[in-house]
C-alpha cells in the first residue's frame, strides 16, 4: 500500500520537461529569430590622443631631477655638509620614484614596439620615432593613416576638438584632455622648478661666498618637493598610457578616452548629419563604450606620437525585417512522411511584407548579435513582395499548404530517399496557384510504392 501511495505522489509531481504537439500541416516550421536590420554605409568616429606634451613632460622632469641632484653636490662640497642630510634624504625619496617611472616608461614602449632614440644614460628620455605606423588592432589601410595624421594636425592647429567631415562621414575627435587632466597643472609645476633652479644657480654663482643658506635651502627643499609631485603624478599618467595600450591591443576603448557623456554627445551629434533613411543602431541615451565596441569595427594605431582610435559604426536603414528559420517538418502523404528541404535556410521579411530577404547559414555568418537584434551587411538588394515570392515565404504570408507535389524518380538508400532532380511544387494562394522548381529531400518512415 506504501509503495502505490508513493507511487501516485510521484506521478503527480510536475515534469521536468513540456511536451508540445505541433499541430502545423505545411510541412514547414518558421522559427521567429527576432528583428534584423541591413547596413550598406558606416560613419567613423576617429578618436585621437597626442602623447608629444606628455613626452615632453617626462623630460623636462628627468633633466630638472638631475640638475637638482648636481646642484645638491656641488653645495653639498662648497659647504661642508651643510645641504648634506637635505639632499641624502631627497636622494633616497626620489630614486625609487624615478625608477618606478622609467621602468613603466619603458614597459609603455615596449607595448607599442617603440624604444627611446637617445640612451636613458644620457637622460634625453623619451624622444618618441614618428612618423612609423604601429598597427595596435585591427587593420588600417597606409593613406587612411596618413590622411589621419594630417587632419589631427589641421585640428590641432585650430584649436578646436572636433572637425566634422560630413561627406566623408567622418569625425575626428581629440580626446588629449581626457586622458591627461592634470597635464596643465603639471606644466605650470615644471616651469616653477626651471624658475626656482634658473634663479637658485644663478645666485650660487653670484654669491657663493655670501650665500644666504636659510634661502638656499628653502629653495632646494621647494624644488624637491615639486619634483616628488611630478613623479607621482607622472607614474600614474604612464599607468594610463600602458593602460589605454593594453585595451586597445584587445580591441577595447579604456574609459580614460573618452566618457560615455561625451560620447551619446558626438554620436548625438553624428545622427543629425547621417544620411537620410539611414540611422544609427543604438539608442543614443543608453549607449555604452563596451557596446559600441562590440557592434563597430575598431582599428587602432600609433603614429607620429599619436594614439589613434577608428571606430567604424554601421548605419542602418529604415526597412525593419523579421528573421525566420525555415525548418521542414515530416508531413504524412499515402503514409508515407516526408518533408522538403527549403531553398533557402533564412528569410527574413518586414512588418507589412513589403519586402523580403533569403539568406543561407553563410550568410547569417556574416551578421552580428546588436541589442536590438540580428545586424546584417546588405549583400544583396531587398526584394519586393510584388514579385513572385519563395513558396517559403507564401507559407509564411498565406499559411497554405505546399502540396500537389507531382511523381519524380527516387534513389532509396538507408530509408532516405532523395531526389536527384528539380521537381514542382505547387503553392497554393487565393484565386491563383504559384509553381516553382525546388530541390528537395524526402524522409520516409516505411518504404511502399512513390
Amino acid at each position: 500500500m506504501m509503495t502505490i501511495v508513493m507511487l501516485q505522489v510521484a506521478l503527480a509531481q510536475p515534469k521536468p520537461y513540456q511536451t508540445s504537439k505541433l499541430s502545423q500541416e505545411n510541412g514547414m516550421y518558421f522559427d521567429n529569430q527576432g528583428p534584423l536590420r541591413l547596413t550598406n554605409s558606416d560613419w567613423k568616429l576617429i578618436i585621437y590622443v597626442k602623447l608629444d606634451n606628455f613626452n615632453r613632460r617626462t623630460k623636462g622632469t628627468m633633466y630638472f631631477y638631475d640638475k637638482t641632484i648636481k646642484l645638491c653636490d656641488d653645495l653639498t662640497i662648497v659647504y661642508e655638509g651643510m645641504f648634506k642630510t637635505l639632499c641624502e634624504n631627497f636622494k633616497i625619496a626620489s630614486i625609487s620614484l624615478e625608477q618606478e617611472v622609467t621602468r613603466k616608461r619603458v614597459y609603455m614602449l615596449q607595448s607599442i614596439d617603440e624604444t627611446d632614440t637617445i640612451t636613458r644614460v644620457r637622460r634625453d628620455l623619451v624622444n618618441l620615432v614618428g612618423r612609423i605606423q604601429k598597427t595596435l588592432f585591427g587593420t588600417l589601410d597606409d593613406t587612411d593613416a596618413e590622411t589621419y595624421d594630417k587632419q589631427i594636425e589641421e585640428l590641432q592647429t585650430s584649436r578646436n576638438n572636433l572637425l566634422k567631415i560630413v561627406e566623408k562621414q567622418t569625425s575626428i575627435l581629440k580626446a588629449t584632455e581626457n586622458t591627461f587632466k592634470e597635464a596643465t597643472q603639471m606644466e605650470g609645476q615644471i616651469n616653477k622648478l626651471s624658475t626656482l633652479y634658473n634663479r637658485m644657480t644663478t645666485t650660487v654663482n653670484q654669491t657663493i661666498i655670501n650665500l644666504d643658506i636659510v634661502e638656499a635651502k628653502s629653495n632646494i627643499n621647494e624644488q624637491i618637493n615639486i619634483l616628488n609631485l611630478i613623479f607621482q603624478q607622472l607614474s600614474y599618467e604612464t599607468d594610463t598610457i600602458c593602460e589605454v595600450i593594453i585595451a586597445a591591443q584587445g580591441g577595447i576603448i579604456h574609459s580614460s578616452i573618452i566618457s560615455a557623456m561625451e560620447l551619446r554627445k558626438q554620436l548625438k551629434d553624428i545622427s543629425m548629419n547621417v544620411p537620410k533613411g539611414q540611422s544609427l543602431p543604438f539608442d543614443l541615451n543608453q549607449i555604452s563604450l563596451y557596446e559600441l565596441s562590440k557592434m563597430s569595427k575598431l582599428n587602432i594605431i600609433y603614429i607620429n606620437e599619436t594614439l589613434i582610435f577608428e571606430i567604424i559604426i554601421p548605419l542602418i536603414n529604415s526597412v525593419d525585417l523579421t528573421l525566420f528559420h525555415v525548418i521542414p517538418l515530416p508531413v504524412v502523404k499515402n503514409d508515407h512522411y516526408m518533408h522538403i528541404m527549403p531553398e533557402y535556410g533564412y528569410i527574413a521579411i518586414s512588418k507589412t511584407h513589403e519586402y523580403y530577404l533569403t539568406l543561407s547559414f553563410s550568410q547569417l555568418l556574416m551578421c552580428r548579435q546588436i541589442n536590438m537584434g540580428t545586424l546584417c551587411p546588405e549583400t544583396q538588394p531587398l526584394r519586393l513582395g510584388a514579385s513572385e515570392l519563395p513558396c517559403q515565404l507564401l507559407l509564411i504570408s498565406c499559411s497554405k499548404l505546399c502540396s500537389n507535389i507531382k511523381h519524380v524518380p527516387f534513389l532509396l538508400l538507408n530509408n532516405i530517399i532523395i531526389n536527384n532532380q528539380s521537381m514542382l511544387v505547387s503553392c497554393l494562394v487565393p484565386d491563383k496557384t504559384i509553381t516553382r522548381k525546388i530541390q528537395i529531400t524526402v524522409i520516409i518512415q516505411r518504404v511502399k510504392d512513390v
